[in-house]
């Protein structure tokens, strides 16, 4: 139990470091612990002014209102502190000005700043001037009414103000009419079109009932054909097998031509040997006398 105190006592420190430390550091970037200079001013009013009031000059904050406080007399007094890296604006003549050109807070403005004068010292009086609620109205008026002329010129613009876009609403509108009127009509046709379908699809069934012997038939007429054609396929590859054999170079027809034509040859050959044989047998002696010629009746018979 002891253990789990201390460690929530060290805890508590430590986060107390770090929000003091943060602190520390915020103080230190706004400049709390710069040099300041004091000043003061007097008022007969203390309207629009707050402890804490920003003092800027051209934008940059280098101030704050720190008190203000009503005398006896019913002069308001207000004490301001300016950096003292900053204290070189406040030149002699300047003055400072309620501003109202926020439209949730308002600040003093350090106004009319000549380089050519002296600083203020320490301590001295600063005039304030309070702006004119009329101008200050007027300021903010013009953004407003710079905004409603150039409106109204947009709207005033023949090319692309509201009268021409008018004239092109209207013109796109006439075209919708014409493609609605478009469209029903082809609403219409397509009404009459589905009404007419069954009527056509009665008609493409018994086109299609007449159609099937046809069919089948024409079923039978192609399977015969294939048939033919396998048989046809068949007959022509063995006429290309048999024109092939016909162009073999060893057992085609012309090798066997050419077989006969050697043959023939030597057939020629071995007759005219014989008919030599058989010419220079009877021309033999022998053969002379014992088949003597012919008698001249022999040879007329």
């Amino acid at each position: 139990m002891n253990q789990r105190y201390t460690s929530l006592m060290i805890i508590t420190i430590l986060m107390s470091l770090v929000l003091v430390g943060l602190s520390l550091a915020i103080a230190y970037a706004r400049g709390a612990f710069d040099d300041r200079v004091e000043m003061r001013f007097e008022t007969d009013s203390g309207s629009g002014l707050f402890q804490g009031m920003k003092i800027t000059y051209r934008g940059f904050d280098i101030g704050r209102l720190e008190t203000l406080e009503l005398l006896n007399t019913g002069v308001v007094v207000g004490e301001i502190t300016v950096k003292k890296s900053e204290a070189r604006f406040l030149r002699v003549g300047s003055y400072l000005k309620i501003s109202k050109e926020k439209i949730v807070t308002s600040e003093l403005v350090l106004q009319d700043v000549d380089y050519s004068k002296p600083t203020y010292a320490g301590g001295e009086k600063i005039s304030l001037v309070r702006g004119d609620v009329t101008d200050d109205v007027t300021k903010r008026l013009d953004p407003i009414l710079d905004r409603v002329t150039l409106l109204l010129e947009q709207i005033a613009d023949p090319t692309n103000g509201l009268q021409a876009t008018l004239k092109a609403a209207s013109s796109a509108m006439v075209e919708t009419g014409a493609t609605l009127k478009v469209t029903r009509a082809l609403l219409s046709d397509l009404s009459e079109a589905t009404k007419s379908l069954p009527l056509a699809i009665n008609d493409t069934r018994l086109i299609m009932q007449k159609l099937g012997p046809v069919t089948e038939q024409t079923g039978e007429t192609l399977k015969a054909l294939v048939g033919t054609i396998n048989q046809t396929t068949t007959a022509m590859n063995t006429t290309n097998t048999f024109i092939k054999n016909l162009d073999d170079p060893e057992k085609g027809i012309r090798a066997t031509l050419r077989e006969t034509s050697t043959t023939l040859k030597q057939t020629q050959s071995v007759l005219k040997g014989v008919d030599a044989t058989v010419k220079d047998f009877r021309e033999a002696p022998v053969i002379r006398w014992m088949m003597p010629k012919g008698s001249p009746n022999d040879q007329t018979q």
